[in-house]
């Protein structure tokens, strides 16, 4: 069973360089594309629910967060909030993830400052808001990753969360390295010693299928002669052996024919094994429509929402063996987030009756 499926929302951290401005360096899905200060994203979010999407990783820009003189944007935090309430109210879990590959300002951040983002963040969410610490921390040493993670594990649960958290695979966490060695110690041994007093961390995977599995995929197709699955047959037997939990964070592939093969062989292994919490796929959401890559769905001319074709093909992922959510649970989801949103609010001083 997929406890996790889902697709990635990058368009809020699309431009990682000063100086940040929205509308144009980044929009936050969900929200209207001008100002960002309005949410539009109800019928959007029930086009997903209704594919089955329970879950939804929110990239954002750490700089974009917090300037250059450290200070924390409570507008850029506050977007992040309303999108994890609003998904919450709906049964879909927003996945709250800096995507920086472990950068601050042009260099690589230190402990310190990596503890400061999470002892920030923590509080704005609720007890069970799921986290991925870092998309891909690809500049640093693998050894180096796993202490600030632990540092940040440690911050979040002094601060009460007791959600599940992501810790990405060394280097750009890709299946085809969790093994190798040119970031460091091997994933495989490193990540052993990743510490969680609640044993509620997922290893997040990422598997793309060009030549070089970066996933811009020059040629425009899915590179042949490769065995894709084999991979993702070796991690899952690596989390088998050592009791632990995988999610294949992002995997996409260019909508031409030849992907569908290749795409479904390897989601056929994470839906079979046990080690495996799910999947999100990359990418959706504002700004994607051209992306070779993307789900995001074509609006007609009668404002409905048309399916892409990759999405045909992952519509027996997203509905995979869960039990739709009853009204009952839809209630309570709603009156915890209300619930969330007003005590950051009297917190922070924005709410008043």
């Amino acid at each position: 069973m997929l406890n996790l499926r889902g697709v990635n929302m990058p368009a809020y951290c699309y431009d990682k360089t000063y100086p940040f401005e929205y509308g144009k360096s980044y929009v936050c899905p969900g929200f209207d594309v001008l100002t960002g200060t309005t949410w539009t994203g109800d019928k959007w979010l029930d086009y997903w629910k209704a594919l089955g999407v329970n879950c939804m990783p929110l990239q954002f820009t750490w700089d974009a967060l917090q300037d250059q003189m450290g200070t924390f944007s409570s507008t850029y935090a506050h977007r992040m909030t309303v999108f994890s309430d609003t998904c919450a109210a709906k049964g879909i879990q927003a996945i709250i993830t800096p995507h920086y590959e472990m950068s601050r300002l042009g260099r690589i951040a230190s402990r310190v400052e990596f503890m400061n983002l999470w002892s920030y963040l923590a509080p704005m969410f609720g007890p069970m808001q799921p986290i991925n610490l870092m998309t891909e921390p690809a500049k640093l040493r693998v050894e180096s990753w796993v202490d600030y993670a632990n540092d940040a594990i440690a911050v979040l649960r002094k601060s009460g969360n007791k959600g599940t958290i992501l810790v990405g695979a060394g280097g750009w966490s890709g299946a085809r390295s969790f093994f190798e060695t040119w970031y460091g110690e091997p994933s495989s041994t490193a990540l052993l010693k990743v510490q969680d007093p609640l044993n509620k961390v997922v290893f997040d995977i990422h598997h793309y299928m060009d030549e070089n599995a970066s996933g811009a995929y020059p040629n425009g197709y899915v590179a042949a002669g490769v065995d894709h699955v084999a991979p993702i047959k070796r991690v899952t037997e690596w989390a088998e052996k050592n009791n632990k939990k995988l999610f294949l964070g992002e995997i996409g592939v260019p909508n031409t024919a030849s992907s569908k093969a290749p795409l479904t062989a390897v989601l056929d292994v994470v839906k079979s094994s046990p080690a495996w919490e799910g999947f999100a796929y990359w990418q959706a959401g504002p700004w994607n429509a051209n992306d070779p890559l993307t789900i995001e769905p074509v609006v007609d001319g009668q404002g409905r929402y048309v399916d892409k074709e990759i999405c045909n093909w992952l519509k027996p992922y997203f509905q995979a063996s869960a039990p739709p959510i009853s009204d009952v649970e839809k209630q309570a989801n709603w009156m915890n987030a209300q619930l969330d949103s007003i005590k950051r609010g009297l917190a922070d001083g924005s709410w008043k009756k």
